[in-house]
């Protein structure tokens, strides 16, 4: 909301839509890139037209396909891990709806992002609290030029669109 002319794509989203013969898509290979292939194109689509938000589990490991799906498009794309300690991940999955609660799962997710060591740059506390604020976690994505992720290691051509797109 905090952009102009924008979208907000969530992987959730669309992997509720698969309705018939889905997959956990953290055990299926099949289904992660079925959600994938939808969240770049939806991504394309609004990418046309103005800014696009994903809201999604994204390892590290994905940024580089990331990078080359969407190579042709004039576009910035920022990388940010929101984080926080176990006994507050394990907290606030208790004030999820229990149907949507992660349990035992978000800390093995976080033990998985945990493996691929992403680069601390992308990093964002959340807090100790149980609840936060999303509208400070925004504005410090939005100002914070250390999320940006480089296209081909080029920093010259990021530092140029971080600039305008800080106008």
């Amino acid at each position: 909301k905090n952009l102009d002319d924008s979208a907000y794509v969530s992987g959730d989203d669309l992997t509720d839509m698969h309705v018939k013969g889905r997959e956990l898509p953290w055990k299926s290979d099949r289904e992660i890139t079925l959600i994938w292939n939808n969240i770049m194109a939806l991504t394309k689509n609004f990418l046309e037209v103005g800014d696009v938000v994903i809201d999604y589990v994204t390892f590290p490991s994905r940024l580089t396909w990331m990078k080359e799906m969407l190579k042709d498009y004039d576009a910035l794309i920022k990388y940010v891990l929101l984080w926080a300690d176990d006994d507050v991940l394990r907290k606030r999955d208790l004030l999820r709806d229990e149907a949507y609660q992660m349990k035992k799962r978000a800390l093995i997710l976080k033990r998985e992002f945990e493996v691929e060591t992403p680069d601390d740059r992308y990093l964002l506390d959340t807090g100790q609290a149980e609840t936060f604020d999303l509208k400070p976690l925004v504005n410090t994505i939005l100002k914070d030029d250390r999320f940006l992720i480089s296209k081909d290691n080029n920093e010259e051509y990021w530092r140029k669109m971080y600039d305008r797109f800080k106008k």
